[in-house]
């Protein structure tokens, strides 16, 4: 239709307002997806509505509602649900899609609390590597001093897995990268990190100028990754042969560190391998899995 009609045809679908929450999602999504087709944007009219609706899919128990309302609250902005998209976020119960979609609204709300949720949710020792990782690029969008301090204050704590990925975050921006060079060359992370892809590329890609020479600067006398390895499987194998075996210990370790991906006879959680019977694969082949 000519743009002269658009509000006439807004105004019908303005008109199925009070039907079913799922007819009104329908039309919603179809009025809206016809207007960017066209370059155009939402009446404002379409916000109020759109808030009163993504506020009736975050109460429900359906994970397809709460996706759709949790992905509206992204697409239009609507700060005034950043809560309870936050806990959708926050809860370690909820799918990864669900999760990551809410992380994603509320980024989109720019509500100044959503530093502090992706900061927690690094922090977090129940938290699976995958919503780490989504956390920490989530934050990196943000592009601030204080983003990139959060971003820097973990990776001086964070195991080799989650430092590449606060390392791949920081290396988004120009100034993320920066500061990735300086803390790596201040001696405070890793240097290996700059041998990960995924860090590398987006280093690469940062604008530095002679980046490639600083990198190479940075990692001239490292050893190779298989003589790293090597050196710490040695090291452990040592440390293990000294020491005393402690079920209770063993236990309590199992509980803190490893039931939230391990499963090991019915407890825990199925995200990684099963452990159950893992003693028969010997100290030198677990050291050789585990580094």
């Amino acid at each position: 239709v000519s743009d002269a009609k658009i509000d006439a045809v807004a105004n019908q679908v303005l008109s199925w307002q009070e039907s079913d929450t799922d007819k009104q999602l329908s039309v919603f999504r179809a009025f809206a997806l016809a207007i960017a087709e066209r370059g155009g944007r939402i009446p404002k009219a379409f916000h109020t509505w759109a808030e009163r609706l993504a506020g009736d899919l975050l109460k429900s128990d359906d994970p397809v509602q709460l996706t759709a309302g949790t992905e509206m609250v992204g697409a239009i902005r609507i700060k005034s649900l950043f809560e309870p998209v936050a806990k959708l976020a926050a809860a370690t119960r909820g799918t990864p899609e669900l999760r990551t979609a809410a992380i994603q609204a509320c980024v989109a709300t720019a509500d100044p609390r959503t530093v502090e949720l992706l900061n927690s949710m690094l922090g977090s020792a129940t938290e699976t590597p995958h919503m780490r990782r989504v956390a920490a690029l989530a934050l990196s969008t943000f592009n601030t001093d204080a983003s990139r301090k959060i971003l820097v204050e973990r990776l001086l704590t964070a195991h080799h897995r989650l430092a590449i990925d606060l390392s791949a975050a920081l290396a988004t921006t120009e100034p993320g990268s920066r500061k990735l060079l300086d803390v790596i060359a201040e001696g405070k992370a890793s240097p290996l990190l700059l041998r990960e892809r995924a860090v590398l590329r987006r280093l690469e890609a940062s604008g530095i100028p002679n980046v490639s020479d600083r990198i190479a600067e940075l990692t001239q006398n490292l050893p190779t990754i298989d003589a790293l390895i090597a050196d710490l499987v040695k090291k452990r194998r040592a440390a293990f042969k000294t020491s005393k075996p402690d079920g209770k210990l063993g236990k309590e370790a199992f509980t803190k560190h490893c039931e939230v991906c391990h499963q090991l006879g019915g407890e825990g959680k199925k995200f990684g391998p099963d452990l159950d019977g893992i003693g028969v694969r010997g100290l030198d082949r677990l050291l050789e899995d585990l580094l």
